[in-house]
């Protein structure tokens, strides 16, 4: 039974009720056709129509037209599946991001993405930008969204959005009263910056940019959980998105920092394909 032209033929010429009109229905010969009913029925051992002028089922052919009908359904749904999978229109994305995209960048991403491929299922992992990194060489995500990173060559990647690098201060803090700064203005304090063992690119990048502003006067980052435990650190460098006001409200809101040509908040879509 595996050949489903036996299937087309017997629901063809059930639904016909007449071997002339079915034949000319598949575009073949009525003999052939009448063979092809014969030999189903011999493959079944039963009797599936009473052969009168009117071709009329028998209650086994009742019951076989029911299962043709859905065995033929699902054959043209499967195909259609299968290929819609192979353009990238069904099946399931699985995609990582890094906790901030979820402000901005997903809320207006998936909303368009859902839009277009209503039939892509999507699962949604969050993750930092070196762990979607390993995820995606072990096969176990397909696209991530990840800060400004050094990728592998076999990895391709777009831009997405440029977040501005911005800073916290204390609200008692004079330069809190303006609404730009230069890195420059920063110099000699005791800063709070990206873990390097999260981002080594955007870390190295912060500092490189920071000894290149200040001419080396930027405070050092060594040790930073003890003095902000101890309230001594009077600011913070990130993504604007990302950084929020402290607890009970101690930071003010974010600066925009000037004058950074590195752009470390810079948001990127990246897949391997080397894995296809």
């Amino acid at each position: 039974m595996e050949n489903l032209r036996f299937w087309e033929y017997f629901v063809a010429v059930a639904e016909e009720r007449h071997f002339g009109r079915a034949a000319a229905r598949l575009h073949m010969a009525q003999p052939p056709l009448s063979r092809q009913i014969q030999q189903l029925e011999q493959r079944l051992d039963v009797r599936l129509l009473y052969r009168t002028n009117r071709q009329e089922l028998t209650p086994a052919g009742v019951v076989f037209l029911d299962h043709a009908r859905r065995v033929l359904a699902d054959a043209a749904r499967a195909v259609e599946e299968t290929q819609a999978t192979a353009r990238g229109e069904a099946g399931c994305l699985r995609m990582g991001f890094v906790s901030s995209a979820s402000h901005r960048v997903l809320p207006q991403l998936l909303p368009v993405f859902r839009a277009r491929y209503p039939h892509v299922r999507m699962s949604l992992t969050v993750g930092t930008s070196l762990e979607q990194i390993t995820m995606l060489q072990n096969d176990q995500l397909d696209v991530g969204l990840v800060r400004s990173v050094g990728l592998p060559d076999t990895f391709h990647a777009r831009q997405v959005e440029a977040a501005p690098l911005a800073a916290i201060l204390l609200p008692e803090d004079p330069l809190a009263l303006r609404d730009r700064l230069t890195l420059s203005d920063l110099a000699g304090r005791p800063l709070v910056v990206y873990p390097r063992v999260d981002n080594p690119a955007i870390y190295d990048g912060i500092v490189a940019q920071c000894r290149v502003r200040t001419r080396g006067r930027a405070g050092s980052e060594r040790n930073r959980d003890r003095r902000a435990g101890r309230g001594r650190v009077r600011g913070c460098l990130g993504n604007r998105d990302r950084l929020s006001g402290g607890a009970g409200g101690t930071y003010r809101a974010s600066v925009g920092i000037t004058g950074s040509a590195m752009g470390p908040g810079a948001g990127m879509e990246a897949g391997n394909t080397a894995g296809g």
